[in-house]
């Protein structure tokens, strides 16, 4: 975790990195957040089926060059009754452990949400300590959540979360996916 990348001198901290590490690492927790965050995204669609976060996921220009990297993206993949299909939602988390520059956040997100697949678009979403800019950052479509640095204590360190929910096999969702339409919104 934290900043791998000299091309990319992202100022990263334990705090910075706890947070990350928590998010990536309990799935329930990550998805709690976002229904609270952002329950308009998750209205309508039946109980995930599988959910996946990454950390530290790469964002690619047009041309296959890095051009950053988000810390956590979360992928919710539900059934949704009212039109018989699966559908995939996708959450971008950047985490703040301190002060952080308002101009500096929206320039960055605005960057990756142009070089995002327009079918992985998704909804974005600060978490920090410090409740800062909380207004301008809903104005520009951009939630926000007050969570305090965990503990190093309590951080799981284990690999980012991949949870499939219910009976549902990874092979019996893959099954399901080929026999119904899929929209990514």
């Amino acid at each position: 975790m934290g900043n791998r990348n000299p091309l990319f001198p992202k100022a990263s901290s334990e705090a910075h990195d706890l947070m990350v590490a928590h998010l990536g690492r309990n799935v329930h927790f990550t998805l709690a957040l976002m229904r609270r965050v952002w329950p308009e995204a998750l209205s309508g669609l039946g109980e995930p089926m599988a959910i996946e976060i990454e950390v530290e996921k790469p964002v690619e220009g047009a041309r296959g060059f890095l051009v950053g990297f988000v810390d956590v993206v979360m992928s919710v993949l539900a059934f949704r009754r009212q039109v018989g299909a699966m559908e995939q939602r996708y959450f971008y988390v950047e985490c703040k452990s301190g002060r952080w520059s308002l101009g500096e956040l929206l320039r960055q997100v605005e960057f990756y949400r142009r070089h995002i697949p327009p079918g992985r678009a998704g909804y974005w979403t600060v978490v920090s300590p410090t409740e800062q800019f909380v207004d301008i950052l809903e104005q520009q479509d951009i939630g926000f959540f007050r969570m305090e640095v965990p503990s190093p204590l309590l951080v799981n360190r284990a690999a980012p979360g991949r949870l499939i929910i219910g009976d549902a096999s990874p092979m019996a969702i893959l099954e399901q996916l080929q026999h119904s339409h899929v929209e990514q919104l």
